[in-house]
């Protein structure tokens, strides 16, 4: 998932979701998040699907779909 990833998102309960581009920028990001007083900090890879554009609607990144 790594090599596909885009960037990381950052999920700490009660605040707003962060999105890092480097997996070693969203460690930090989630470890400060867990210093700062957070329960937990879950870190997600963000994999495009497709891409919205008009008079296309809909262009999957899938190979072949």
């Amino acid at each position: 998932v790594k090599d596909a990833a885009v960037g990381y998102l950052i999920r700490v309960p009660k605040r707003d979701p962060i999105l890092r581009r480097t997996p070693d920028s969203a460690r930090l990001a989630a470890l400060a998040a867990v210093r700062a007083g957070a329960a937990r900090a879950e870190v997600l890879a963000v994999v495009p699907v497709g891409t919205a554009r008009r008079g296309v609607e809909w262009q999957s990144t899938e190979a072949g779909g």
